[in-house]
């Protein structure tokens, strides 16, 4: 009778020794799902992260496309712009030159035709005489 209470002992601590270890075991898996999510929640932040990085280097790149199309029509345009200054300034240069030769023109005209009244009154002062 003995032999089987201390038998009857032996499973009872054999059975709590079992629960426990299984309640360590449980513990311990618990814990170890908890950083598996943990782990999974950072991949997940990770990954997001990652993405809004790729999100932003395509923004900048649009806009650095969108700056370079822009100074490029600013160039054109300014290009352009010298183009018409540059017609217009010898636009203005020819007609100064026009006008210049009109001038001289009008002067050696007028320079004559002061040379014949010069003559003329010397010729009448001459039948005046």
């Amino acid at each position: 009778m003995k032999e089987r209470t201390v038998s009857k002992e032996e499973m009872k601590e054999r059975t709590v020794s079992k629960e426990e270890e299984m309640k360590e075991r449980t513990v311990s898996k618990e814990e170890e799902m908890k950083e598996w999510t943990v782990s999974k929640e950072k991949m997940k932040e990770r990954t997001v992260s990652k993405e809004k990085m790729k999100e932003r280097t395509v923004s900048k790149e649009e806009e650095m496309k969108e700056r370079t199309v822009s100074k490029e029509e600013e160039m054109k345009e300014w290009t352009v712009s010298k183009e018409k200054m540059k017609e217009r300034t010898v636009s203005k240069e020819e007609e100064m030159k026009e006008r210049t030769v009109s001038k001289e023109e009008e002067m050696k005209e007028w320079t004559v035709s002061k040379e014949k009244m010069k003559e003329r009154t010397v010729s009448k002062e001459e039948e005046m005489k």
